[in-house]
């Protein structure tokens, strides 16, 4: 609208107010996903009508990811690739069409825990956002400190890496231990997990079935 002064959810999209949106995602049915600041907002696809019997409809929504190279950082010929966010649909709201409705956050960005309903988690400075292979959204928090994920099945916040601080303290350690200042996060085929740190000068990775935190790119300097 043009007005950044939170005005409520469930109304459509051209008349919710959004504040600081930093980052957008698509699912592979045409659902929207917005970091909005201390919220993470949908805009679900409309629903097509039923076909006509032995017929296949004509308008469902299509995702056509980005091509992207593969990322094969030690074996060039056998590395995994860089996958799109193109999960199902995630069962947050049954609100369709160009409605706008709030799946995580409050209006505070003060850390209240983890483990928690998404609406209920208080998050800060959402900068970037990824939907993994299991249909999770994997998010980054500039100001938080943090990534985070949201469950596909019970919509539960539950930490993936950083510790709320941002003074470098090394590597090779279990990621919720790591300081960190994330700015965007995307994820490839296995479910590892990337991001640029601001204040360490470094893309590092996630590898999420060790949860092992390295530097693949950057000294630090």
């Amino acid at each position: 609208t043009g007005s950044s002064t939170f005005n409520g959810d469930n109304s459509a999209g051209t008349s919710t107010n959004l504040y600081y949106p930093s980052s957008v995602i698509v699912d592979s049915i045409g659902n929207i996903y917005i970091g909005d600041s201390t919220r993470i907002r949908a805009i679900y696809a409309p629903i097509p009508p039923s076909p006509v019997p032995g017929a296949m409809p004509s308008n469902l929504p299509t995702f056509i990811p980005s091509v992207v190279p593969s990322l094969a950082l030690s074996n060039p010929t056998s590395g995994p690739t860089i996958v799109p966010s193109a999960a199902p649909t995630l069962p947050f709201s049954s609100s369709h069409g160009s409605i706008i409705t709030t799946i995580a956050g409050t209006n505070s960005g003060t850390y209240n825990g983890d483990n928690s309903a998404a609406t209920s988690v208080n998050i800060s400075g959402i900068n970037g956002m990824w939907i993994d292979i299991n249909g999770n959204i994997v998010f980054s928090e500039l100001f938080g400190n943090r990534i985070r994920m949201i469950n596909k099945i019970n919509t539960i916040i539950s930490p993936i890496a950083g510790t709320g601080f941002t003074t470098y303290n090394g590597d090779h350690s279990a990621a919720t231990s790591i300081n960190m200042q994330p700015q965007g996060v995307w994820g490839d085929s296995l479910n590892n997990i990337y991001y640029a740190c601001l204040n360490s000068f470094r893309i590092r990775k996630i590898g999420r079935a060790t949860n092992i935190l390295t530097t693949i790119i950057g000294t630090g300097v």
